[in-house]
């Protein structure tokens, strides 16, 4: 099976991860107006990326990740979120 996006909605919230699987970059899309910060840990639990989505969308650079299964946190004050993406 192929998952072309992941959408997650919580409560009011939608957020929406795509492509997926992914090459070099994903998109992080939001309807979220504050600040969102994210992460991205190997399986492991090791932090690979660290960041903060400013932008209704955000496009983020994976290409120096190895290929495999990571997993993308994305926290605010009212938000806590866990995707996994894979990276080709």
């Amino acid at each position: 099976m192929i998952v072309n996006g992941i959408t997650n909605t919580n409560n009011k919230y939608s957020i929406n991860v795509f492509p997926n699987p992914a090459i070099n970059t994903i998109n992080i899309e939001s309807n979220y107006t504050e600040v969102i910060d994210y992460l991205i840990l190997d399986i492991t639990g090791k932090l690979m990326f660290r960041g903060s989505l400013n932008n209704t969308l955000e496009k983020v650079n994976i290409s120096q990740l190895q290929k495999g299964l990571y997993i993308l946190k994305i926290t605010s004050d009212n938000l806590n979120i866990t995707k996994s993406i894979i990276k080709n």
